[in-house]
């Protein structure tokens, strides 16, 4: 807020919060909780660069996270509100490092997932978007009729935790050292989708084990 203290501007329709436990039915109706995590955050620190650089209209995001049953929302979330209460105090916060295996439900430890856990783990992450066909001229401007485009597009790929996010890390030394021209010339603290989105990074992430699919469009 001390950084940013004017708000990015916001059209109509506005996109709704789903309930805190739902069902996601493009996802098999499984149980979906919100994501807990700074993809939201990292997303609009995205679209406020391209808004106020490059004219681009900023969307409206959500992020949520899916299980196969509602047993194990019930698990996350008990688990969840226990380490919420926890790293308020400094003695909370120590028993959570020293026995993360424990509060966690064994998904946790000091030891680290082992290397066959690692080999056989997919990360799988949807998009669904919902707009306008056509661009308007100006990103101030309001749309006159309703959304007519929608498309589902998916992001995946093996060992996310520990072998595509190291792959993914150097991936980005590269272009900095050798697309600089096509980023951002002043540089500084900046997200991904802002400071990459002129280079070949995204082909390069296609090249070493990250796949990019369009599921289905709709107009």
């Amino acid at each position: 807020r001390e950084l940013f203290p004017k708000r990015l501007p916001r059209f109509q329709p506005s996109l709704k919060e789903r309930s805190v436990i739902h069902k996601q039915e493009v996802v098999g109706n499984r149980w979906s909780l919100p994501f807990p995590g700074a993809d939201r955050s990292v997303v609009y620190r995205s679209q406020r660069y391209m808004f106020e650089k490059e004219n681009e209209r900023p969307i409206q995001m959500r992020a949520y996270i899916s299980f196969e049953s509602f047993f194990q929302v019930l698990g996350v979330a008990f688990f969840g509100l226990i380490f919420g209460f926890l790293t308020r105090f400094s003695c909370g916060r120590s028993l959570l490092l020293n026995n993360p295996k424990f509060f966690t439900g064994g998904l946790a430890s000091h030891e680290g997932p082992s290397e066959e856990f690692n080999e056989h783990a997919i990360l799988e992450v949807l998009f669904i978007g919902e707009g306008w066909k056509d661009k308007l001229s100006e990103s101030t401007d309001k749309f006159e009729t309703p959304m007519n485009k929608k498309m589902i597009t998916r992001v995946s790929c093996k060992n996310p935790g520990y072998g595509s996010t190291t792959i993914a890390l150097l991936l980005c030394a590269k272009m900095i050292l050798n697309e600089k021209e096509k980023m951002p010339e002043t540089g500084g603290v900046m997200p991904p989708g802002a400071a990459f989105h002129n280079t070949s990074l995204l082909a390069a992430l296609q090249s070493n084990g990250f796949t990019f699919e369009v599921l289905k469009t709709e107009e």
